[in-house]
């Protein structure tokens, strides 16, 4: 019978005392960390104890896992190619094959913490299902394309501050640990990474749901360029609203949204 073939780069994949070679999946955007330095930071960043959860999203093939197998207390690696599972089990990997995007991530333990080397073209999706759902995470160590972690980190007034990054620095405290040479991937991918680790923050006190703190700040997003007056004209009682309506939302801060959000909450 002849074998499958799969589409992608080579690379060795070694299993127990065996070394074949296979070609990785691209159908899911795998690329698989091959740089020691790059590996151990991320091992370092995640702080493991032996009463630690850690969830890997991505598990591939069993790089991080293996390690993170024998730090932590318990590793559940998601993996939702048929052929990576197989390489994790062969490697003492206990695999969940899933795609996260519809995982149940209702019994999750508190602070878990989470680790990937995430797919390029599902970065964002990723993390915003992370806090959309309120994972009880205490940290995640991730690894995105450069441009993610340029739009993920940026502050008020530049072109890559946006919606996405709100989000992830009202819920985490960022820091990115490193930057990664696309060498450092096998296959090589087309750009670059960077290595960036979450914080969980506590919650900010609201008077308010934090949907629609997330509403108000779509809505000024929605039309990037118009001056709050005109970006969130309709609402009621904002000519009330103690903040200059002349600014745009991408000089707002994260305060200044929440200000914004209340005083247009109490007048709803």
């Amino acid at each position: 019978m002849k074998k499958k073939r799969w589409p992608g780069n080579k690379e060795t994949l070694v299993s127990g005392r065996h070394k074949s070679t296979a070609k990785l999946p691209q159908k899911w955007g795998q690329y698989v960390l091959t740089d020691k330095e790059i590996i151990g930071k991320i091992i370092s960043a995640l702080e493991l104890k032996h009463e630690d959860t850690v969830l890997e999203i991505g598990a591939g093939t069993g790089v991080l896992s293996v390690i993170i197998k024998e730090k932590a207390g318990r590793l559940i690696a998601v993996e939702i190619d048929k052929m990576l599972c197989t390489i994790l089990e062969s490697k003492g990997i206990k695999a969940v094959k899933a795609d996260f995007l519809k995982m149940d991530l209702s019994s999750l333990p508190p602070r878990v913490k989470i680790v990937s080397n995430l797919p390029y073209y599902i970065t964002t999706p990723i993390i915003t299902r992370i806090f959309k759902r309120k994972v009880p995470f205490s940290c995640m160590v991730l690894m995105m394309q450069e441009e993610v972690a340029r739009k993920i980190t940026a502050g008020p007034g530049g072109k890559d501050y946006r919606v996405f990054s709100i989000m992830a620095q009202f819920y985490s405290d960022l820091e990115v640990l490193a930057s990664v040479s696309r060498n450092c991937f096998q296959p090589v991918p087309k750009v670059d990474s960077c290595l960036v680790r979450f914080r969980k923050k506590k919650p900010v006190p609201l008077v308010f749901p934090e949907e629609f703190l997330f509403k108000v700040i779509r809505a000024g997003f929605g039309s990037r360029r118009k001056m709050l007056r005109n970006a969130l004209s309709g609402w009621n009682g904002l000519g009330d609203i103690n903040i200059d309506l002349s600014r745009r939302a991408e000089s707002l801060t994260i305060g200044e949204f929440c200000r914004l959000a209340e005083g247009l909450w109490i007048r709803q």
